[in-house]
């Protein structure tokens, strides 16, 4: 009887904690929702500061909320960790830009290190290790008057292993420390450092509480190295499987020498780690006169790029660089980028600013640091051909649907999906939008749908939609401020594509909203064949501008296309054969190769669904016949989409195959001799070896090495020649 009351009150306490989620959901997606659409109106400085205020306390309030219904699903047992593909760089980059707005005014000196060598490419739960990151660096900020935040992370006794990494991260300070007394509850929920009716600094008291779960969750344990009065480390170690990168770095922007100044040593001597694991050549000083001797020393033409900080003792990083001008006034100067922890507004306020390229914010990590490179490469017109994408009005020629009882969402909803170029009509209930719906059924490409809502509610709108032969195709996106698991569920067996919780956030729901609409485009003969002959060429299947993008030479890549239709067509067929045999192992092997092919060749959604198959078949999972069939369907499609754009393409008779070649002594006797060759930095030397051996070379490997030597990137062709050798002698 005690314990059947204890299991109804805590239902009824998970039932409570989601409905008033709900009711608070809403009205905040409201006030997030109308602020962002203010803030693009033209508005005085003073009203759009306070305008920004009111948007970042509402954001304040969501984390709020949402860190009781994570602590909330942590006690229920209903909160699940994914495994997805994901870039160590982008969850990184997200908590050094939350790190390097929450840092104010305040002097301190915020450090990331580089991401550890080989660990670039994981598998996980990027969400959670990003909630886990932020929530310690945010404590960090909060509790730390002056002196340094530094986010580590290093693999663990070079663990690698079974294609999986361990990597331990640490977040340190030198904060005000945590009392010995205090250390054995901190991690005890709503328990704080400064609990007192005075205490300077609030929160919940949940954080780390959350923190330590979501890393037990993932496989690790949350622990603590404090001291009072002197700072704090908190740090865990996670182990994760490696995943293949989808695309490489741009041959232009590899080996780029690099002048890093900054008077703080570790800031500095992580900046130069960065540096490293880019590829790039740094070279270090500590100041700005260190700046201007080493350019005097070395050149100005040593370096590509010039990465300075700002505040330094002597000489600054503006007047650095105003020196660099006027010695050097005929030069034409390397990137300049300043580093910056705070201020940003009085650093764009000096004259001198204008000398420089671009700002860096504190943290600097691999990824802000390559992609305001790349960007200012591309704007001065150092690299070519690089295809830029405008993100405004980023749903123009779509028709929505948007379904939502409340007036304030429905006009929010419109006004942010107008504003990136959508048509949208508007319905308060599920009855009304079917309505409408059925008078015009070819008139919407997707449909955002609230789900609970009077009259008819957003499930069963949705059921009747799906059963209806001309509304089927339609996608259906649920727009709820219900956001545990099961509601989740039930919207994908309601019929539902997606899920967008509220208060959305714009990007997730403009990601959501192209995701779906592509699927179904993908799904249409009429909108999936584009011409070849075009450069925006956007099938979701296959696609020869992004082919070319990897591969420089035409010719190869089509004649490769070809080896792909001839090895691969029947893979499909042959795992199947296998696994109802129970042989996991060889439809796991055919899978893989599968999915190497598809990346080679740019098939993305190839890529990601055997990726995914791959995964499950690796754990023996018989989970896999929907994912099988999703993948035969692909495939079939992409196979199509092939054939047709080679019987198109004059350059390439469909029925020419590229040489298949086999790994011989030979072939090994070929490689070595390419790669000597390749030391030597001569393209024409290394054209002449290739023409002698490249019968006993794959059309693949010849043409992977002739696109480096047209970009003068010979450390990027021994790399593939390497790459290879090593893979087929594995």
């Amino acid at each position: 009887m005690a314990r059947q009351k204890a299991v109804e009150a805590n239902e009824a306490k998970s039932n409570f904690v989601a409905n008033i989620s709900h009711e608070i959901r809403t009205p905040m997606n409201a006030i997030l929702g109308l602020t962002y659409l203010l803030q693009k109106q033209p508005l005085s400085p003073t009203v759009l500061n306070m305008v920004q205020k009111i948007h970042h306390s509402g954001e304040n309030l969501l984390g709020i909320i949402n860190d009781i219904l994570d602590f909330s699903k942590i006690e229920a047992h209903r909160l699940d960790i994914e495994c997805v593909a994901f870039q160590l760089a982008d969850v990184i980059d997200n908590v050094a830009n939350i790190m390097s707005s929450s840092v104010g005014n305040k002097p301190i000196e915020v450090i990331m290190s580089a991401i550890p060598q080989g660990a670039e490419s994981l598998k996980g739960d990027p969400l959670r290790l990003g909630q886990v990151l932020i929530n310690l660096t945010g404590n960090a900020l909060k509790f730390t008057k002056r002196g340094e935040v530094v986010v580590g992370m290093t693999r663990v006794n070079d663990y690698i292993h079974n294609e999986k990494v361990r990597i331990r991260f640490s977040v340190r300070d030198t904060g005000i420390g945590i009392p010995q007394e205090k250390q054995k509850t901190i991690f005890n929920a709503f328990s704080q450092v400064d609990a007192s009716t005075t205490r300077t600094f609030g929160g919940t008291g949940l954080g780390l509480t959350i923190s330590k779960q979501l890393v037990g969750l993932m496989g690790g344990d949350l622990q603590l190295f404090s001291e009072e009065g002197v700072g704090s480390e908190f740090y865990f170690e996670l182990t994760f499987p490696l995943s293949d990168p989808a695309t490489n770095s741009m041959p232009h922007m590899l080996h780029q020498r690099i002048l890093i100044a900054d008077d703080h040593d570790v800031a500095l001597s992580l900046i130069v780690d960065t540096a490293m694991s880019l590829g790039w050549r740094p070279e270090s000083t500590s100041s700005g006169q260190g700046v201007l001797d080493k350019l005097e020393k070395l050149g100005m033409s040593t370096f590509d790029v010039l990465l300075i900080d700002w505040r330094m003792p002597g000489i600054d990083g503006l007047s650095a660089v105003t020196s660099i001008h006027e010695q050097m006034p005929d030069f034409d100067t390397p990137v300049i980028l300043m580093v910056n922890a705070a201020d940003r507004d009085k650093l764009y306020d000096n004259p001198a600013s204008k000398l420089i390229d671009a700002v860096i914010t504190k943290p600097v990590t691999s990824s802000s640091l390559y992609n305001s490179l790349l960007e200012i490469k591309n704007r001065r017109g150092g690299i070519k051909n690089k295809i830029v994408r405008s993100q405004a009005r980023r749903v123009e020629g779509l028709t929505i649907l948007v379904v939502d009882d409340n007036e304030i969402n429905r006009m929010v909803a419109e006004n942010i999906l107008s504003s990136e170029g959508a048509q949208v009509e508007l319905a308060e209930n599920g009855s009304i939008a079917f309505s409408i719906l059925t008078k015009s059924p070819q008139k919407f490409d997707v449909i955002l749908m609230d789900v609970q809502m009077p009259v008819m509610d957003g499930y069963a709108a949705t059921r009747e939609i799906k059963q209806n032969g001309e509304l089927r195709n339609i996608p259906v996106i649920a727009l709820t401020a219900a956001v545990f698991k099961a509601d989740r569920d039930a919207a994908i067996r309601a019929g539902m594509d997606d899920f967008v919780p509220k208060p959305f956030d714009v990007e997730e729901l403009i990601g959501t909203v192209l995701r779906c609409t592509k699927k179904q485009n993908s799904s249409g003969v009429s909108k999936a064949r584009i011409s070849y002959r075009d450069e925006t060429l956007n099938d979701p299947y296959f696609s020869e501008s992004l082919g070319l993008e990897k591969w420089s030479d035409k010719k190869s890549y089509q004649s490769q296309l070809a080896v792909f239709l001839e090895h691969h067509e029947n893979d499909i067929q042959r795992m199947t054969d296998e696994l109802e045999k129970a042989h996991y192992v060889e439809a796991q092997r055919l899978c893989h190769k599968l999915r190497g092919s598809a990346g080679a060749l740019q098939l993305k959604p190839l890529w990601e669904l055997s990726t995914q198959l791959e995964v499950l078949l690796e754990e023996e999972s018989e989970d896999y016949l929907e994912l099988l069939k999703e993948l035969a369907q692909c495939m079939r499609e992409t196979i199509e989409l092939i054939r047709e754009y080679l019987s198109n393409n004059r350059e390439l008779d469909p029925t020419i195959k590229a040489r298949v070649v086999e790994f011989t002594h030979q072939t090994e006797h070929a490689c070595k001799s390419v790669l000597k060759t390749l030391s030597s930095n001569d393209a024409d030397k290394v054209e002449k070896a290739l023409s002698k051996v490249d019968k006993w070379l794959p059309e693949e490997l010849v043409g992977n090495i002739n696109s480096c030597l047209n970009e003068h990137d010979f450390r990027r062709a021994e790399s593939i020649v390497k790459e290879y050798i090593d893979s087929q002698n594995s």
